[in-house]
This record gives structure tokens, sequence and C-alpha cells, in this order.
């Protein structure tokens, strides 16, 4: 059976998709840097929230059919979190990563392939998250 967390997300309600330990696992999974952009992230121990903040994002939005799965859960940071909303998660960092910079490639196909490269590494840290909760 599929871990499921708290489907109620902390805006609205005061809790965390995920436990401080859940949080703190995925911190030092991400070695603290945001996996999108590759800024550092403020601690989720941390006592104020900033842009930069540790936030838990679905790599298949809530609202496109995602789940609370762990398999569908990432660390980033607030600022790519907040501008993925429920884009789907290919077209948003393609878009993503031109905008930042973060690819230097000219043409579509090689900015698809980085950001293939990129949701590659989001997918394995959801799954690490994922073993690593379970452990």
């Amino acid at each position: 059976m599929a871990t499921q967390v708290n489907p109620r997300d902390y805006r609205s309600t005061g809790e965390y998709l995920l436990s401080r330990r859940g949080r703190e696992i995925a911190f030092r999974l991400c070695k603290g840097r945001c996996p999108v952009c590759q800024k550092r992230m403020t601690p989720p121990w941390a006592d104020r929230i900033v842009k930069s903040s540790l936030t838990i994002d679905h790599l298949q939005a809530w609202s496109l059919g995602g789940s609370n799965e762990l398999g569908n859960l990432v660390a980033m940071c607030g600022s790519c979190n907040s501008s993925k909303r429920n884009k789907p998660l290919l077209p948003w960092l393609i878009v993503r990563l031109t905008r930042l910079g973060v690819t230097s490639s000219r043409t579509m196909a090689g900015r698809r392939r980085f950001a293939l490269k990129v949701q590659a590494k989001l997918y394995a840290l959801a799954k690490a998250l994922k073993e690593a909760m379970n452990a």
C-alpha cells in the first residue's frame, strides 16, 4: 500500500504535507539546494519563512490528478514552487530553466534534454525521500 500524507496543506490548516522529520530528510537529500534553480534553501528548522525556504511540492500537481503519496513529493525553494503552481512538470521546467539562464542551449531540443535531466533528478529525489521515510 502506498504511503499517504496529510492532504491538507500548511497555508490553510497550519499542518505540513510532511512531518518535520520528512522535511529535514528532504533538505538533506537535496543537499540544501533547490534541485531546479540551485539556490541555497533555508532549512526547515529555521524560524523565519523567506522565498528561499524549503517547500514541498507535488511533481504531478494535485489539481491535475497527482497524489500526496511520498513518491510524488519533492523539495523545492519557495520561488520555484510558487512559479510551478499546477503546471505539468516538464513544460514548466523548460520555461523555468530557460528564464533562469540555467541552460545555455539555444535550441528547443537542447532545452528539453536539459529539462529531462532535471526532471529525472526530481523523480529520483522523490523516490529517495519515500525510501528514507519508510526506513
